[in-house]
Protein backbone atom coordinates (compact mmCIF):
# COMPACT_ATOMS: atom_id res chain seq x y z
CA UNK A 1 0.00 0.00 0.00
CA UNK A 2 2.84 2.69 1.14
CA UNK A 3 4.50 1.56 -2.40
CA UNK A 4 1.61 2.19 -4.12
CA UNK A 5 0.73 5.31 -2.87
CA UNK A 6 4.99 6.49 -3.58
CA UNK A 7 4.18 5.48 -7.48
CA UNK A 8 1.07 7.38 -7.64
CA UNK A 9 3.03 10.41 -6.01
CA UNK A 10 5.85 10.10 -8.54
CA UNK A 11 3.48 10.23 -11.35
CA UNK A 12 1.78 13.21 -10.69
CA UNK A 13 5.01 15.23 -10.11
CA UNK A 14 6.38 14.02 -13.86
CA UNK A 15 2.70 15.04 -15.11
CA UNK A 16 3.36 18.61 -13.34
CA UNK A 17 6.77 19.06 -14.51
CA UNK A 18 6.16 18.40 -18.01
CA UNK A 19 3.28 20.62 -18.45
CA UNK A 20 5.40 23.90 -18.33
CA UNK A 21 7.88 22.80 -20.58
CA UNK A 22 5.24 21.90 -23.07
CA UNK A 23 3.48 25.45 -22.81
CA UNK A 24 7.46 26.95 -23.43
CA UNK A 25 7.90 24.84 -26.25
CA UNK A 26 4.83 25.75 -27.85
CA UNK A 27 6.01 29.39 -27.24
CA UNK A 28 9.25 29.23 -28.53
CA UNK A 29 8.12 27.57 -31.64
CA UNK A 30 7.50 29.78 -34.91
CA UNK A 31 4.35 29.96 -36.38
CA UNK A 32 3.97 28.02 -39.62
CA UNK A 33 4.48 29.44 -43.02
CA UNK A 34 1.92 28.86 -46.46
CA UNK A 35 4.21 29.39 -49.69
CA UNK A 36 2.13 31.35 -52.00
CA UNK A 37 0.07 30.03 -54.87
CA UNK A 38 2.08 29.69 -58.09
CA UNK A 39 1.59 30.83 -60.96
CA UNK A 40 -0.52 29.51 -63.59
CA UNK A 41 1.68 27.69 -66.83
CA UNK A 42 2.39 30.36 -69.38
CA UNK A 43 3.00 28.90 -72.94
CA UNK A 44 5.07 32.22 -73.83
CA UNK A 45 8.63 31.59 -74.85
CA UNK A 46 10.39 33.80 -72.12
CA UNK A 47 12.57 36.77 -74.13
CA UNK A 48 16.13 36.24 -74.38
CA UNK A 49 18.46 38.10 -72.27
CA UNK A 50 20.23 40.82 -74.67
CA UNK A 51 23.69 40.01 -75.35
CA UNK A 52 26.30 41.68 -73.91
CA UNK A 53 28.05 44.32 -76.42
CA UNK A 54 31.56 43.64 -77.75
CA UNK A 55 34.13 45.98 -76.68
CA UNK A 56 34.80 48.10 -79.16
CA UNK A 57 38.47 47.71 -80.80
CA UNK A 58 40.10 50.61 -83.03
CA UNK A 59 40.06 49.50 -86.53
CA UNK A 60 43.37 48.71 -88.10
CA UNK A 61 42.74 49.91 -91.15
CA UNK A 62 42.24 54.00 -89.82
CA UNK A 63 45.29 53.04 -87.46
CA UNK A 64 47.57 51.76 -90.74
CA UNK A 65 46.24 55.34 -92.54
CA UNK A 66 47.27 57.54 -89.93
CA UNK A 67 50.59 56.13 -89.97
CA UNK A 68 50.81 56.20 -93.54
CA UNK A 69 49.79 59.68 -93.61
CA UNK A 70 52.01 60.29 -91.12
CA UNK A 71 55.28 59.04 -93.02
CA UNK A 72 53.69 60.46 -96.10
CA UNK A 73 54.66 63.79 -94.55
CA UNK A 74 57.79 63.18 -94.02
CA UNK A 75 58.80 62.26 -97.51
CA UNK A 76 60.27 65.44 -99.01
CA UNK A 77 61.74 64.01 -102.32
CA UNK A 78 63.10 61.39 -104.55
CA UNK A 79 66.83 60.74 -105.74
CA UNK A 80 66.96 58.77 -109.06
CA UNK A 81 70.18 57.41 -110.93
CA UNK A 82 69.52 55.02 -113.70
CA UNK A 83 71.12 53.60 -116.42
CA UNK A 84 69.17 54.82 -120.05
CA UNK A 85 69.00 53.20 -123.18
CA UNK A 86 67.46 54.79 -126.38
CA UNK A 87 65.87 52.78 -128.78
CA UNK A 88 64.68 55.11 -131.45
CA UNK A 89 66.90 56.18 -134.23
CA UNK A 90 67.21 59.61 -136.56
CA UNK A 91 68.35 60.15 -140.37
CA UNK A 92 68.78 63.70 -142.01
CA UNK A 93 70.11 64.19 -145.04
CA UNK A 94 72.84 66.81 -146.17
CA UNK A 95 72.52 68.21 -149.68
CA UNK A 96 74.86 70.13 -151.67
CA UNK A 97 75.15 71.81 -155.39
CA UNK A 98 78.79 73.14 -156.35
CA UNK A 99 80.54 74.22 -159.76
CA UNK A 100 82.87 71.15 -160.85
CA UNK A 101 84.67 71.67 -164.57
CA UNK A 102 82.59 74.71 -164.83
CA UNK A 103 79.26 72.53 -164.67
CA UNK A 104 76.83 71.93 -161.88
CA UNK A 105 77.96 69.07 -159.46
CA UNK A 106 75.85 67.83 -156.65
CA UNK A 107 76.42 65.68 -153.81
CA UNK A 108 74.54 63.50 -151.34
CA UNK A 109 75.07 62.35 -147.85
CA UNK A 110 72.56 60.46 -146.06
CA UNK A 111 73.20 60.17 -142.09
CA UNK A 112 71.37 57.08 -140.20
CA UNK A 113 71.67 57.66 -136.54
CA UNK A 114 71.69 54.41 -134.66
CA UNK A 115 70.15 53.69 -130.84
CA UNK A 116 72.26 54.91 -128.39
CA UNK A 117 72.78 54.23 -124.31
CA UNK A 118 73.48 56.61 -121.58
CA UNK A 119 72.65 57.59 -117.74
CA UNK A 120 70.58 59.63 -115.98
CA UNK A 121 69.97 61.36 -112.47
CA UNK A 122 67.98 63.64 -111.22
CA UNK A 123 65.83 64.66 -107.97
CA UNK A 124 62.43 65.58 -107.51
CA UNK A 125 61.16 67.60 -104.36
CA UNK A 126 58.27 67.81 -102.69
CA UNK A 127 56.53 71.52 -102.30
CA UNK A 128 52.95 70.88 -101.53
CA UNK A 129 51.01 67.70 -101.12
CA UNK A 130 51.67 65.85 -104.29
CA UNK A 131 52.67 68.58 -106.07
CA UNK A 132 56.51 68.99 -106.67
CA UNK A 133 59.49 69.78 -108.84
CA UNK A 134 61.82 68.26 -110.68
CA UNK A 135 65.43 68.29 -112.18
CA UNK A 136 67.70 65.71 -114.17
CA UNK A 137 70.06 65.22 -116.33
CA UNK A 138 70.52 62.47 -119.07
CA UNK A 139 73.69 61.75 -121.38
CA UNK A 140 73.30 59.48 -124.56
CA UNK A 141 76.27 58.48 -126.68
CA UNK A 142 75.08 57.07 -129.78
CA UNK A 143 76.86 55.95 -133.72
CA UNK A 144 75.71 57.34 -137.22
CA UNK A 145 76.83 55.82 -140.57
CA UNK A 146 76.88 58.31 -143.96
CA UNK A 147 76.10 57.19 -147.48
CA UNK A 148 77.04 59.63 -149.71
CA UNK A 149 76.64 59.54 -153.50
CA UNK A 150 77.78 62.34 -155.82
CA UNK A 151 77.71 63.18 -158.87
CA UNK A 152 80.34 64.70 -161.47
CA UNK A 153 80.34 66.26 -165.07
CA UNK A 154 82.15 64.81 -167.66
CA UNK A 155 85.90 66.97 -168.40
CA UNK A 156 85.27 66.36 -172.25
CA UNK A 157 81.35 66.42 -172.80
CA UNK A 158 78.91 68.33 -172.07
CA UNK A 159 75.94 66.85 -169.73
CA UNK A 160 77.51 63.23 -169.32
CA UNK A 161 77.89 63.17 -165.61
CA UNK A 162 79.55 60.81 -163.72
CA UNK A 163 78.17 59.33 -160.59
CA UNK A 164 80.31 57.74 -157.47
CA UNK A 165 78.83 56.33 -154.23
CA UNK A 166 81.02 55.54 -150.88
CA UNK A 167 79.86 55.33 -146.98
CA UNK A 168 81.35 56.19 -143.68
CA UNK A 169 80.57 54.48 -140.62
CA UNK A 170 81.63 55.00 -136.96
CA UNK A 171 80.59 58.51 -136.93
CA UNK A 172 80.56 59.67 -133.26
CA UNK A 173 77.06 61.12 -132.27
CA UNK A 174 76.10 62.93 -128.20
CA UNK A 175 73.01 63.93 -126.50
CA UNK A 176 73.19 66.04 -123.49
CA UNK A 177 70.02 66.87 -121.97
CA UNK A 178 68.95 68.77 -119.27
CA UNK A 179 65.38 67.92 -118.09
CA UNK A 180 63.11 70.36 -115.73
CA UNK A 181 60.03 69.29 -114.74
CA UNK A 182 56.86 70.07 -113.05
CA UNK A 183 56.17 66.79 -110.93
CA UNK A 184 53.70 64.85 -109.49
CA UNK A 185 54.56 62.87 -106.50
CA UNK A 186 52.39 59.87 -105.96
CA UNK A 187 52.29 58.36 -102.50
CA UNK A 188 55.52 56.55 -101.78
CA UNK A 189 55.46 55.45 -97.79
CA UNK A 190 55.11 51.58 -98.69
CA UNK A 191 56.80 48.83 -100.97
CA UNK A 192 55.57 50.91 -104.08
CA UNK A 193 56.26 55.02 -105.61
CA UNK A 194 55.95 56.71 -108.37
CA UNK A 195 56.51 60.43 -110.02
CA UNK A 196 54.81 61.66 -112.87
CA UNK A 197 56.61 64.67 -115.08
CA UNK A 198 56.88 67.38 -117.47
CA UNK A 199 58.65 70.28 -119.04
CA UNK A 200 60.64 71.50 -121.22
CA UNK A 201 64.34 70.02 -122.15
CA UNK A 202 67.56 71.52 -123.46
CA UNK A 203 69.85 69.33 -125.23
CA UNK A 204 73.11 70.36 -126.51
CA UNK A 205 74.03 67.88 -129.44
CA UNK A 206 77.30 66.92 -131.13
CA UNK A 207 77.46 65.38 -134.74
CA UNK A 208 80.73 64.00 -136.65
CA UNK A 209 80.07 65.23 -140.29
CA UNK A 210 81.27 64.30 -143.81
CA UNK A 211 81.86 68.06 -145.16
CA UNK A 212 85.15 67.69 -147.90
CA UNK A 213 85.40 64.85 -150.42
CA UNK A 214 88.41 63.90 -152.00
CA UNK A 215 87.45 63.12 -155.85
CA UNK A 216 90.10 60.76 -157.53
CA UNK A 217 89.60 60.40 -161.97
CA UNK A 218 92.29 59.00 -164.62
CA UNK A 219 92.33 59.38 -168.32
CA UNK A 220 89.68 59.21 -170.00
CA UNK A 221 87.92 60.50 -166.86
CA UNK A 222 84.51 57.81 -167.75
CA UNK A 223 84.62 57.11 -164.24
CA UNK A 224 85.57 58.75 -161.22
CA UNK A 225 85.95 57.94 -157.36
CA UNK A 226 85.08 59.72 -154.03
CA UNK A 227 86.35 59.62 -150.82
CA UNK A 228 85.76 61.40 -147.46
CA UNK A 229 88.17 64.08 -147.11
CA UNK A 230 90.14 64.78 -143.63
CA UNK A 231 88.89 64.22 -140.22
CA UNK A 232 84.91 64.67 -140.11
CA UNK A 233 83.77 67.74 -138.98
CA UNK A 234 82.00 67.88 -135.89
CA UNK A 235 78.88 69.95 -135.64
CA UNK A 236 77.78 71.57 -132.32
CA UNK A 237 74.11 72.67 -131.91
CA UNK A 238 71.73 73.12 -129.07
CA UNK A 239 68.06 72.87 -128.96
CA UNK A 240 64.94 73.48 -127.17
CA UNK A 241 61.98 70.99 -126.64
CA UNK A 242 60.36 69.14 -124.12
CA UNK A 243 59.51 66.22 -122.46
CA UNK A 244 57.16 63.62 -120.65
CA UNK A 245 57.71 61.22 -118.41
CA UNK A 246 56.92 58.42 -115.65
CA UNK A 247 59.15 56.58 -113.00
CA UNK A 248 57.94 53.89 -110.26
CA UNK A 249 59.90 52.42 -108.02
CA UNK A 250 59.60 49.12 -105.34
CA UNK A 251 61.62 49.73 -102.44
CA UNK A 252 63.09 46.97 -100.63
CA UNK A 253 63.91 48.97 -97.58
CA UNK A 254 62.61 52.31 -96.05
CA UNK A 255 64.79 54.52 -98.06
CA UNK A 256 66.25 52.44 -101.22
CA UNK A 257 64.57 50.95 -103.75
CA UNK A 258 64.77 49.89 -107.75
CA UNK A 259 62.87 52.02 -110.11
CA UNK A 260 62.08 51.83 -113.84
CA UNK A 261 61.31 55.09 -116.15
CA UNK A 262 60.20 56.15 -119.03
CA UNK A 263 60.34 59.15 -120.56
CA UNK A 264 59.79 61.34 -124.19
CA UNK A 265 62.03 64.04 -125.19
CA UNK A 266 62.27 65.66 -127.93
CA UNK A 267 63.92 69.06 -129.48
CA UNK A 268 65.34 69.81 -133.40
CA UNK A 269 67.43 72.50 -134.88
CA UNK A 270 67.70 74.04 -138.00
CA UNK A 271 71.22 73.32 -139.39
CA UNK A 272 73.63 73.08 -142.67
CA UNK A 273 76.94 71.29 -143.31
CA UNK A 274 78.87 73.65 -145.37
CA UNK A 275 77.58 74.74 -148.00
CA UNK A 276 75.21 72.33 -148.07
CA UNK A 277 71.47 73.02 -147.42
CA UNK A 278 69.52 73.16 -144.33
CA UNK A 279 67.85 70.36 -142.38
CA UNK A 280 66.58 69.46 -139.01
CA UNK A 281 69.21 68.05 -136.56
CA UNK A 282 66.65 66.03 -134.19
CA UNK A 283 67.37 64.94 -130.84
CA UNK A 284 66.19 62.47 -128.09
CA UNK A 285 62.87 59.97 -128.62
CA UNK A 286 61.49 57.09 -126.29
CA UNK A 287 63.83 57.04 -123.26
CA UNK A 288 63.69 54.13 -120.80
CA UNK A 289 65.93 53.83 -117.65
CA UNK A 290 66.21 50.94 -114.66
CA UNK A 291 68.42 51.92 -111.20
CA UNK A 292 68.75 52.83 -108.26
CA UNK A 293 65.87 55.17 -106.11
CA UNK A 294 66.01 57.01 -102.54
CA UNK A 295 63.49 58.91 -100.63
CA UNK A 296 64.71 61.40 -98.36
Amino acid sequence: MRIQTICLVLLGACALGTAPLAAHDAQQKPPATTRPPAPPPTTANPAPAPAAAAPQTPARPAAAATRAARRASNVRGLLTVSGLFQPGTHDFTDAREFSYNREPAASTAGYAIERGAGIDAGVFVRLWRHLGAGASVSSVVRTSDANISARYPHPFFFNQARTASTSVGDLDRSELGVHLSAAWLLASTGRFGGVLYAGPTFFSITQDAVETLTVTETYPYDTVTIAPGGSPTELSERAVGFHAAADVTWFFSRRIGVGAMARYATAKKAVAIGTGKSFDLEAGGLQTGLGLRIRF
